[in-house]
């Protein structure tokens, strides 16, 4: 899949459906404080991970991901990953 220059790959407070991996491009991470205040995080390139803490911990998206330019990833679908949140296959808690 791809994500085109000015497109949100993930919104805020959105639930983690995938987990994605940046193959080349640029994303930038981002967050919209209550007070309406844009911070960006972060820009992440090439073979980063987006989306591991909040899919196998099911919280939801706190920040956004928006693509600076065209953004090829690949991804696996959350149901590839839900035998990780369930605790009896986990040697810790989460």
């Amino acid at each position: 899949m791809e994500v085109k220059t000015g497109e949100y790959l993930i919104t805020q407070n959105s639930q983690a459906t995938h987990l994605y991996c940046l193959v080349e491009g640029k994303l930038q991470i981002e967050r919209y404080e209550i007070n309406g205040e844009h911070v960006v995080f972060s820009f992440e390139q090439a073979f980063c991970v987006i989306g591991d803490l909040e899919l196998f911990s099911a919280k939801s998206m706190i920040f956004c991901v928006f693509s600076s330019n065209l953004s090829p990833l690949f991804f696996i679908f959350s149901a590839s990953a839900m035998w990780v949140r369930q605790r009896e296959f986990l040697p810790f808690p989460i």
